[in-house]
């Protein structure tokens, strides 16, 4: 019960989602007009979030939760009750093969969806400079980075 409401906020926030802004905003100030969301619920959807924008205009023709699915197989590396329901009601795709490499769980998916392709993950791939490895690249966007920078807007004229 509590992950079909998890799953259809996602998809809500997606579908709701302009890209006026970075999306890092527009989530934060959606979780401000819902305090009562607590901070599994907030980490959950923001992960949920990231992991379908990070597959980028793959699988356009599957249905929401199906993308959400293949994109949550490929992002995550942990086992979790969510991500377990979501592949079982969703896709053929297997809890068990989760912690997988990037590399195998790619071709589980390619077998699945031939039509998956890196090259749709990132728009524009075309005007990277030749020095970047386009392919390394790509599956960088389905690794969530363990670092980020927070600028405080009081620090920002030091």
């Amino acid at each position: 019960m509590h992950q079909n409401i998890l799953f259809d906020r996602v998809k809500s926030l997606i579908e709701s989602y302009d890209f006026s802004k970075p999306f890092s905003l527009y989530l934060k100030d959606l979780f401000k007009l819902n305090p009562k969301m607590g901070a599994r619920d907030r980490r959950e959807t923001r992960d949920y979030c990231y992991h379908f924008l990070r597959i980028g205009s793959n699988l356009k023709e599957e249905k929401f939760h199906v993308k959400l699915a293949v994109a949550s197989f490929l992002c995550s590396s942990v086992k979790s009750q969510s991500l377990e329901i979501l592949l079982s009601e969703h896709s053929t795709l297997s809890i068990d093969q989760i912690e997988f490499g990037t590399d195998r769980k790619l071709e589980i998916v390619k077998e699945i969806f031939s039509d998956f392709a890196l090259e749709k993950i990132f728009p524009d791939i075309e005007l990277l400079s030749n020095e970047i490895d386009t392919e390394l690249f790509c599956k960088s966007f389905l690794i969530q980075p363990r670092v980020w920078i927070r600028i405080r807007k009081s620090l920002l004229n030091l």
